[in-house]
């Protein structure tokens, strides 16, 4: 029984994880399409993560990099069946900042 409980927990876990990826992803998509702002890719994240109810504590960072880069980090816990055990599941993605350039 206690077996099958570690097996759901890590699927849980696993879900988790894919759901934090696709999250920092969508912010990312969000922020860096053609005038998105740093805002819109923090909400889009947010939004994402929220909407799927599988993580606890969820956090969003997004943050400029020099070079025209954007990085979107999402961060939080995975629900748990077991208890006492709480694992942690988090995600960073990097994009490049869309502008448009006139050819002059």
């Amino acid at each position: 029984m206690v077996l099958v409980l570690f097996v759901v927990q890590a699927a849980l876990w696993a879900h988790a994880a894919q759901v934090v990826g696709s999250a920092a992803a969508q912010g990312v998509q969000a922020a860096t399409d053609l005038g998105g702002t740093l805002a819109e890719g923090e909400a889009s994240a947010g939004a994402f993560v929220a909407s799927d109810g599988s993580v606890v504590h969820p956090v969003v960072t997004v943050s400029a990099i020099p070079g025209g880069e954007v990085e979107v980090r999402v961060t939080a816990t995975a629900d748990s069946i077991v208890p006492l055990l709480h694992l942690d599941v988090g995600a960073t993605r990097l994009g490049t900042l869309q502008q448009f350039r006139s050819s002059e």
